[in-house]
């Protein structure tokens, strides 16, 4: 099974024996041995876990000093298979000093050693600073790199390892290891929890912490043991406070790093970094030690409120800046009774407000046609009544007809020309009633729809603002749940609830008995799993082959693999066709990282996507 450039990544404080480097190896060598059956390809312990922290003045004897040397050695055979690197910690001599240093031990051998800062618990630092360049180092009988600026280069991908206790935010490597012996205070779990994310995010890298605990000395505070991998700003696996011993294990995904590291422009070598090569036999793994969210839109949970009340502000002030600039009075929409128009409309009152306005400075338009459902038309005009905006219904059913006569249709087939007359319409009679108003024509198409080309060409696609340009359909169906949640009166809450709850559908093929008879998601497939391949593809540029492992364990017990299959392939197809849709499209407020403005997403018109196609 194709690993698809994911990197097993274990951290652990093991227990320690002061006193007694044999059982502290030991110790390490049962973790090493347990981390090679999880399938790891990278360890990383804590500092000073050879002798454990806490020597005190111990650290200067020529016994302790040459007893770590060895057990060095001892513990680095166990990579000799090349299926494990190892990051071990020990106390060194150097030219008449004694450093705290960590060693990148692969392929049975130690190939380099980095001196950390010195902060050693004690008020009085037994070890050394090194300023130095990079240079050598004698160890047992070779001679082996020593610096700060070492970076440990796979030949085989794209993995590189840096070591350090001071932050590098212009760090190239795609892992980051920070062994510590941090002592537990009220504040530290969550400073270094913070410490962590932004290194992970400044460097856009994979950080690993981890810092000396269980069974260390007491007598001068109580070690935190405090372990934790993230990646690009978000944690992916860590210990409680006070966990002992823990095993920390997560899945860092090294072609996503990549990608991101490219797409920001981070550099890809640097003259401050001496390079250690070394070879790693990566796994193929069963399982995925990560987290792969449904909807990645929405983020975490306990941060979901924010996201989507930070979204409706700036859409909101966006749209109350575009107003204020060219002397708009109103915001004129189209309201369907969908999500989409639902929340373009909420955001037109609330710029309305920021402008000292009131709801009425908004004027809402229903337009049922040919394919108007009872349900939407109805909603739609109680959701206006309820929040007091100025509502008007124009019926498009004859206007629609005649245009389709002129050009010579039959009025009879439902195709193209039938479904697109209809909201070309609407935009006719949205864009002539702002010039009547002096107002501005808000637009209501989403960034899902955008990316599948399902919008009207200067029908829908078209407006003079469009708030909703940045959001996908999952977000926006969270920020009109979290609207009704938060501020909605019980008459705007209730048609709220509905309009939630009603197929997503354009509503431009004949109603049948009055009901919604053209579904969207029955057509192109789930907007979830469209918002999903958005996002992976947008985000981590990663190939439909990738999508398809990802959205098979998020989606796991939900859909068939064949469905995601046929539906990563509709998604591909759609988006390279669509993309002179994209090209040229009104203003808009840029609300997220991933996003197709033209700032975010660059892409010609008539470029093929045969790359990407599956079939």
């Amino acid at each position: 099974m194709e690993n698809h450039g994911f990197l097993r990544i274990t951290a652990v404080s093991p227990e320690m024996f002061p006193g007694d480097l044999e059982r502290n190896v030991a110790s390490i060598i049962a973790v090493a041995e347990e981390a090679k059956r999880q399938g790891s390809s990278l360890l990383v312990l804590p500092e000073l876990c050879i002798t454990s922290a806490s020597y005190g003045d111990l650290f200067m004897t020529d016994r302790i000093l040459s007893k770590a040397e060895a057990e060095a050695i001892k513990i680095a055979e166990i990579t000799g298979d090349g299926d494990l690197c190892c990051i071990i910690s020990f106390p060194l001599r150097k030219e008449g000093r004694i450093y705290s240093v960590s060693a990148f031990a692969a392929g049975g051998d130690i190939l380099g050693i980095v001196p950390l800062r010195a902060n050693n618990p004690k008020k009085r630092s037994i070890f050394s600073e090194y300023e130095g360049e990079d240079t050598v180092v004698r160890f047992g009988s070779r001679e082996l790199p020593f610096g700060k600026g070492l970076l440990f280069r796979c030949k085989d991908d794209e993995l590189s390892v840096v070591i350090g206790k001071d932050r590098d935010p212009d760090s190239i490597a795609f892992v980051y290891v920070y062994p510590d012996t941090a002592l537990m205070s009220v504040s530290s779990y969550k400073n270094t929890c913070r410490f962590v994310e932004e290194m992970s995010r400044d460097a856009c890298c994979s950080a690993v912490y981890c810092s000396a605990g269980e069974g260390e000395s007491t007598a001068d505070g109580v070690f935190s043991g405090q372990c934790i991998i993230a990646e690009d700003g978000k944690i992916l696996s860590g210990t409680e406070p006070f966990a002992r011993g823990e095993v920390v294990t997560a899945d860092v995904d090294l072609k996503a790093l990549s990608y991101r590291k490219r797409m920001r422009g981070c550099k890809a070598v640097s003259e401050h970094y001496t390079e250690v090569s070394f070879s790693l036999h990566r796994k193929e793994q069963s399982s995925l030690k990560r987290k792969v969210s449904r909807l990645p839109f929405l983020g975490e949970k306990e941060e979901l409120k924010d996201r989507c009340n930070t979204a409706f502000e700036i859409q909101s002030r966006g749209l109350a800046s575009r107003m204020e600039k060219i002397g708009s009075r109103k915001a004129v929409l189209g309201i369907s009774g969908g999500l989409d128009s639902t929340l373009a409309l909420l955001v037109s009152v609330r710029a309305a407000e920021l402008l000292g306005g009131s709801a009425e400075d908004v004027l809402a338009v229903s337009m049922p046609c040919f394919g108007t459902s009872d349900r939407t038309k109805n909603n739609a005009q109680k959701l206006c009544e309820a929040l007091g905006v100025d509502f008007r219904l124009i019926d498009i059913t004859d206007a629609v007809k005649q245009h389709l006569t002129d050009i010579g249709h039959d009025l009879t087939t439902a195709d193209v020309a039938y479904e697109n007359a209809q909201a070309r319409e609407r935009t006719q009679v949205l864009m002539d009633l702002a010039n009547m108003e002096n107002g501005l024509v808000v637009g209501t198409g989403d960034m899902s729809e955008a990316a599948l080309g399902w919008c009207t060409y200067n029908g829908d696609h078209m407006s003079m603002y469009n708030v909703n340009c940045s959001l996908t359909k999952t977000l926006i169906r969270a920020v009109v749940s979290e609207y009704a949640d938060s501020y909605g009166n019980d008459a705007v809450r209730s048609v709220l609830g509905d309009i939630i709850a009603t197929p997503v559908s354009p509503e431009l093929k004949p109603a049948v008995d009055g009901e919604i008879a053209q579904k969207t998601e029955d057509i192109i497939g789930p907007y979830e799993v469209h918002d999903f391949i958005l996002y992976h593809f947008l985000k981590d540029g990663c190939d439909p082959e990738k999508i398809l492992y990802l959205a098979s364990i998020a989606f796991d017990g939900e859909y068939e693999g064949i469905q995601l299959k046929n539906w990563i392939g509709e998604f591909f197809r759609r988006f390279f066709r669509s993309q002179f849709k994209r090209s040229c499209v009104p203003d808009r407020p840029v609300i997220g990282s991933v996003n197709l403005s033209v700032s975010g997403w660059d892409m010609p018109s008539d470029l093929s996507g045969r790359l990407f196609d599956q079939s």
